[in-house]
């Protein structure tokens, strides 16, 4: 073999046959050996470029599916925030009505204390004592009307804290008629009623 087609490499990756050794110690290969190398080392880099576009294959697919999934979940996040804002909309216009009605039963159930006083101190004094302190304003009228009832005492004042619609109490005699008549009209109608 000649000079210029021997090329020297370091040392090989399999231990050379004993009679390739030059004086140096060095290995020698022959131009085909050389190319056998180099196409076993090209195999293996093609192998090896092959499982590294799969790997970056791979990773683009994930990271396209974490892209698509964010976008969903921003778009999810857009409706929830949607969402949100008309509860919390909803949510002060309950307020506000729950105020109102709040402070609207609030002056109507200090109007049925006054109105409870009132009554109270138009009952004789040993009845007042039949009516509890700390009642509430609903439970003090109930026993307000049940002791009035009891004792056939009239009292101006309804329950729900002011005078009956026509302004003055009503007539026990009175009441009792028109239930008859309304009792009369509901059993044989408007015409046998009479």
């Amino acid at each position: 073999m000649s000079e210029q087609n021997q090329i020297q490499a370091p040392t090989p990756a399999v231990p050379p046959p004993a009679n390739t050794t030059g004086d140096n110690g060095v290995r020698t290969y022959t131009e085909d050996e050389v190319k056998e190398r180099l196409r076993g080392q090209g195999k293996e880099l093609e192998r090896l470029k092959a499982q590294v576009e799969a790997q970056q294959q791979a990773e683009a697919q994930r990271q396209a599916e974490a892209e698509a999934a964010e976008r969903d979940r921003l778009a999810k996040q857009g409706e929830f925030k949607t969402l949100a804002e008309q509860a919390a909309t909803e949510r002060d216009e309950y307020k506000t009505r729950y105020e109102a009605l709040a402070k609207a039963e609030t002056k109507r159930l200090e109007g049925m204390a006054a109105a409870n006083k009132t009554r109270l101190e138009a009952l004789p004094e040993h009845l007042q004592a039949l009516v509890p302190p700390g009642l509430d304003a609903y439970a003090a009228a109930e026993q307000i009307s049940k002791i009035e009832a009891l004792n056939g005492v009239q009292s101006p004042a309804t329950v729900h804290g002011g005078p009956p619609r026509g302004g003055t109490p009503l007539d026990p005699e009175a009441v009792k008629k028109d239930r008859a008549r309304k009792a009369r009209e509901f059993v044989f109608g408007k015409e046998g009623s009479r």
